[in-house]
């Protein structure tokens, strides 16, 4: 599935009720949370994957 980023921004603006011509502080803050979502959902990933390798493993031993 390939993904848009003006339909993702646009989503994102309905969502969480950011227009896109807000001032920037808000920009910054919306951005910053948009981050720090990111960086959760690849901590949460990578640790799905690193059980997964470890369960893998244990399997073949």
């Amino acid at each position: 599935m390939k993904v848009n980023p003006v339909d993702l921004r646009r989503q994102l603006t309905l969502k969480y009720g950011y227009s896109l011509e807000d001032n920037s502080e808000r920009q910054k803050k919306f951005t910053i949370g948009f981050s720090e979502c990111l960086l959760q959902v690849t901590k949460i990933l990578n640790l799905q994957l690193t059980s997964m390798g470890q369960h893998h493993t244990e399997n073949i031993q």
